[in-house]
């Protein structure tokens, strides 16, 4: 075919952001299940009742500081649905992104100009979703840091 070797490296390195994307959900799903959002709000009450009993003004410091950090996982938590149906439609719209340069390549495999074109279109309609991939690695580091 007319595909440069320019052309074949975007392929590849969407083929990784998809993979990546792929593994990023599957994280996300295995997280949102394993911590329940009833288990973190009795979590949160347990320390609202600690904090009625502490004396020391250290100990009060410590477990606002702790229900504070278990407020920001409550709303990680609600907010890992939302990201993983951006990540989906992600997916969706870069496996569309795939098929469409693989028609242009069959319809006609031998103009360059036709594949390139079209492969841009096709890269540029990705990298409009690039900051959301890089926001879902972040989220993705951070779980994971929280899960170990």
């Amino acid at each position: 075919t007319a595909l440069s070797h320019d052309d074949v490296d975007t392929l590849e390195d969407a083929t990784v952001d998809y993979v990546g994307l792929w593994l990023g959900r599957i994280a996300i799903q295995e997280r949102y299940v394993s911590v329940s959002r009833e288990d973190i709000q009795a979590r949160i009450d347990s320390v609202d009742e600690r904090i009625t009993r502490v004396s020391s003004e250290a100990d009060r410091r410590r477990l606002l500081s702790a229900k504070a950090d278990l407020k920001k996982l409550l709303r990680r938590r609600d907010e890992m649905l939302s990201r993983d149906s951006v990540a989906e439609a992600t997916m969706l719209m870069m496996a569309d992104c795939f098929d469409e340069a693989f028609q242009r390549v069959m319809a006609d495999p031998n103009s360059r100009e036709n594949i390139t074109s079209g492969l841009k279109v096709a890269v540029e309609r990705m990298n409009i979703e690039e900051d959301l991939d890089y926001m879902l690695d972040a989220e993705i580091e951070t779980l994971l840091a929280g899960a170990s």
